[in-house]
């Protein structure tokens, strides 16, 4: 990756990701659109067809090579709950590193709550060990603990993903994760969104200030890419513009 000032407005630094090895991937300066070559030094030169030899980097790829681990489902989970790709990502980035990789078990939280015997802090998260969780919980023996690769935590996320296939499921798990950070952002914008979607208190302000700051960079590595690895001739939805604009 390379830090880089925009030519066109100047001032704001984003960054460039260099491109997926064997494919080319121009990018947009999140601010005011400029599209930039390859190496992000120079506004791209649409005539000069030696710059786009060869295919361009897909969403899968870019999101592959900056740790997302099950790209596909967090594509799908992202677009069906209405979250911007570059905020889906954020979340699995801060939560768990990335999220589970394909046919691997997502993983329980580490909070200070006692498991009465259900799970393992930081083990696997299986339908059984989940259910058995939920029945503690219902009973009132034991408190909620974050579960997969959205840390679903409250009764509210828990149970959103609990209409799919279930809270172990990482399609359920992220699509519900994503689904209420959605709906915070849209109320709140970026930053206070995902404070909110934390918690309270200084940890969960901090936590808001790098999502902000992971996403306005995630959105220039994704700017008009396509999961065919087309670069669309607008500067991202409406809707991703506003986020930007609200904070």
């Amino acid at each position: 990756m390379a830090g880089q000032k925009c030519f066109e407005c100047g001032g704001h630094d984003f960054w460039v990701i260099y491109p997926v090895p064997g494919r080319y991937l121009c990018v947009r300066c999140p601010w005011c659109g400029e599209v930039y070559s390859v190496l992000g030094v120079a506004p791209y030169d649409r005539e000069d067809k030696s710059q786009t030899e060869g295919p361009m980097a897909t969403q899968t790829e870019i999101l592959l090579a900056h740790g997302v681990k099950n790209p596909e489902i967090t594509i799908r989970a992202a677009k069906d709950a209405g979250l911007p790709l570059a905020a889906a990502c954020v979340v699995l980035m801060q939560e768990t590193a990335g999220g589970s990789r394909p046919g691997q078990p997502m993983i329980w939280g580490h909070d200070k709550v006692n498991t009465g015997g259900t799970y393992t802090k930081g083990g696997p998260v299986t339908k059984e060990n989940y259910l058995a969780y939920k029945k503690a919980v219902k009973a009132g023996r034991i408190r909620r603990q974050g579960v997969g690769d959205c840390q679903l935590t409250s009764s509210e996320y828990q149970d959103r993903a609990d209409t799919k296939v279930g809270a172990w499921d990482p399609y359920s798990n992220q699509w519900a994760g994503f689904a209420g950070l959605a709906r915070l952002i849209s109320k709140y914008g970026v930053q206070q969104g995902a404070r909110r979607y934390n918690g309270a208190g200084p940890k969960a302000e901090a936590y808001g200030r790098r999502f902000l700051a992971s996403y306005n960079i995630w959105q220039g590595w994704l700017q008009g890419i396509t999961d065919e690895g087309a670069v669309t001739g607008t500067v991202g939805s409406s809707h991703q513009q506003q986020l930007l604009l609200n904070d």
